[in-house]
């Protein structure tokens, strides 16, 4: 995602990646007014960690356990690990391609809450990604990873649809309204990240801030990256809205008793 960004982003725009397993759109304007700010957490991040690659691993054991109760066979899946190949599998292989209605209704009760590498290895045998292994002494967070990229896809499409169609600072109560939903999807897409095991006390508490400071024109705050530290994203409005941004990171700096940067 980085490098798409670098390559093909655009000042003031939005680009949509749709990662099955790079697609990009156009880039989209930003809306006059709004702005994505980020504050570091001071606390670094790392995508190699053991969290993030639990998190990716119990996602493709979700996705195992869905695919092989609905006929597909663990050969299938071995050959998809091996050749990349994923149009023939089911949802093509993307857990994002569930919509939160059908997982609720089809495949959640499917799902156990956590799961041994060892017990899974034994009955679903093996995943379609190929650059992580199954531990068999781990205990895997299954559910709430394997949720999280359905309902978080579902939040990005109707996040992208609202901003794009934000009512103007003329139509001021309806802008108010959407601005908060657009803070809302944040705030949750936060907090299911968190769920998976990628938060930290520190993003948790700059997100706090944004929640209490609403009316100073900052509407929604979340983790970016890999979790478990980085920069968290706010989206404000107005001049107002960057001021009180401003605050909040001068606020955080001595809650934290030390300097860190803040992204404008």
């Amino acid at each position: 995602m980085d490098q798409l960004a670098s390559f093909f982003g655009e000042r003031e725009k939005l680009l949509p990646i749709l990662c099955q397993p790079d697609h990009i759109a156009s880039p989209f304007p930003i809306p006059a007014g709004v702005r994505f700010v980020g504050i570091d957490s001071g606390v670094r991040h790392a995508v190699g960690g053991a969290s993030y690659g639990d998190v990716r691993t119990a996602a493709f054991m979700g996705y195992s356990i869905i695919a092989q109760h609905n006929g597909t066979a663990p050969g299938e899946l071995t050959y998809v690990r091996q050749t990349g190949d994923r149009e023939q599998l089911l949802f093509n292989g993307y857990l994002a391609n569930i919509e939160p209605s059908e997982f609720e209704g089809s495949f959640a009760k499917l799902l156990p809450k956590q799961m041994r590498g060892a017990h899974f290895l034994s009955r679903y045998q093996t995943t379609i990604d190929p650059v992580t292994e199954v531990i068999p002494e781990r205990i895997y967070e299954i559910f709430q990873c394997t949720a999280h990229p359905i309902y978080e896809n579902t939040r990005i499409q109707y996040f992208s649809l609202l901003l794009q169609h934000l009512p103007t600072v003329e139509d001021s109560v309806n802008r108010e309204r959407s601005l908060r939903q657009l803070g809302e999807w944040m705030f949750q897409s936060h907090r299911s990240y968190a769920a998976c095991g990628l938060g930290s006390e520190q993003t948790d508490s700059i997100v706090q801030l944004v929640q209490e400071n609403r009316a100073g024109g900052v509407y929604g705050a979340r983790i970016t990256g890999g979790g478990s530290g980085g920069t968290v994203c706010m989206l404000c409005d107005g001049d107002q809205g960057l001021e009180t941004a401003r605050q909040l990171h001068q606020q955080y700096q001595q809650q934290i008793g030390k300097g860190v940067a803040f992204f404008e």
